[in-house]
């Protein structure tokens, strides 16, 4: 997930799980920017961002500044697509990131990171999902996709 670059007024909402262990989460910011100009700017600052990320990776454990936590080691991989999300300009990205088997039978994470920009406003949200190795990310997409299209729908 990446900041919003510029100057924007903010309105941000989350869901929580589902479920104890397994389950949906939704977080989701929207950005109204003073003009369609400053609002395409954030835009095409978070596709740049999001092209540059790597497609697969090992990412360590590391430490939180700050605190006494300890992220887990990971491997993760991301893909990147754009398209046109009902009238709205349209980045996604997807990321799996596989935690040790070790650690839980529960150990991968789909997570659906979406933004869009029409006129003066930018959404970003984030959608995933705890899920055991054998699940499909497809479902987990679709879903993400549904919502979203739900949220974008909404606002217009």
């Amino acid at each position: 997930y990446t900041k919003l670059p510029g100057s924007a007024e903010i309105v941000a909402r989350q869901f929580g799980p589902s479920g104890r262990y397994l389950g949906d989460n939704y977080a989701q910011v929207v950005a109204i920017y003073k003009d369609a100009e400053s609002a395409t700017k954030a835009f095409s600052a978070v596709q740049r961002k999001a092209t540059s990320c790597k497609s697969k990776g090992h990412v360590p454990p590391r430490k939180i500044k700050g605190t006494k936590i300890t992220t887990l080691a990971y491997d993760a991989t991301w893909k990147q697509t754009k398209d046109t999300v009902s009238g709205w300009t349209h980045i996604r990205g997807a990321e799996k990131r596989t935690y040790s088997p070790s650690l839980s039978t529960i150990n991968v994470i789909h997570e659906v990171y979406d933004y869009a920009v029409q006129g003066n406003v930018v959404i970003a949200a984030l959608y995933w999902e705890r899920v055991k190795p054998t699940a499909s990310a497809r479902p987990i997409a679709s879903r993400a996709t549904r919502l979203l299209t739900k949220q974008l729908q909404k606002i217009g």
